[in-house]
């Protein structure tokens, strides 16, 4: 008994760990980019790793720091939506159907997801950087890309995949007991199936970082907070919609504020 409550409180502690030091590295970078707090961070990992992260990418040949960066702020960013899920599965453990081995095989899976989302991302921020569209804070320096962004993200809120998506990920128990399967595997690949579920899900929403800033704190906190409210059960269904007629609305003013310069 003794043995299951301290395996149940590594899981947790071990997932909040993950969540805490992927905030230390978003908090990190904008402090050393900006050179504000700059001292107190240096001393985590060492000057030489913040200014690694925090240089500007030069394009292809920084990829690595591109991926890196899209690494840490998916995980900062998508981990506190699983919370929810996690829980539901940790209560099935306590019933007597899944593992906290599998805990950690089911947040696995669901964070590959995002780590393969992070290399398609990076490499278009890549690319971007070597056309010169994006600034040193990896925003569309095009009024238009930026409409054009925000409108794709709006639009979408409106689709039936959004909602297919969003529904799953506000109803965990209703997933596990159509998608539940047993051993370590069966735990990846339910971790996998809920990656891609919140792949679709957010991933208009995430691409809104070429608008709002790559590894901007304010972006990242803001989409956060909109995420994870988005996928609660209830006051979820009154978000999703207005949430994309903001980003239409947002598109249109875009727009227009193109059509006052000419």
């Amino acid at each position: 008994m003794i043995k299951d409550i301290f395996r149940s409180d590594l899981n947790w502690l071990t997932f909040y760990l993950l969540l805490v030091l992927s905030w230390i590295g978003v908090i990190g970078a904008n402090a050393s980019s900006s050179n504000s707090g700059y001292k107190s961070f240096k001393s985590i990992y060492g000057a030489d790793f913040w200014i690694g992260l925090c240089r500007q990418a030069q394009g292809f040949e920084d990829w690595e720091l591109l991926l890196s960066a899209w690494v840490i702020m998916s995980v900062a960013m998508m981990t506190p939506t699983l919370l929810p899920t996690l829980k539901t599965y940790k209560d099935l453990i306590v019933g007597g159907a899944g593992s906290s081995t599998g805990f950690y095989f089911v947040l696995g899976g669901f964070l590959s997801v995002w780590f393969g989302f992070s290399i398609v991302l990076s490499l278009f921020q890549a690319f971007l950087i070597e056309e010169t569209l994006i600034d040193g804070n990896g925003v569309f320096q095009n009024e238009g890309f930026k409409a054009l962004f925000l409108l794709i993200a709006g639009l979408y809120q409106f689709s039936g995949l959004k909602e297919n998506c969003v529904s799953q990920c506000r109803s965990p128990l209703a997933f596990f007991m159509q998608y539940w399967e047993t051993g370590s595997f069966g735990a990846m690949k339910m971790g996998l199936r809920l990656g891609l579920i919140c792949l679709g899900c957010c991933w208009a929403l995430m691409s809104l970082a070429f608008v709002g800033g790559t590894m901007t704190l304010g972006f990242m906190g803001l989409a956060t907070c909109v995420m994870i409210t988005e996928k609660m059960p209830q006051m979820g269904r009154y978000v999703t919609k207005p949430l994309g007629t903001l980003l239409i609305g947002a598109a249109a003013i875009t727009a227009l504020r193109i059509l006052e310069q000419f």
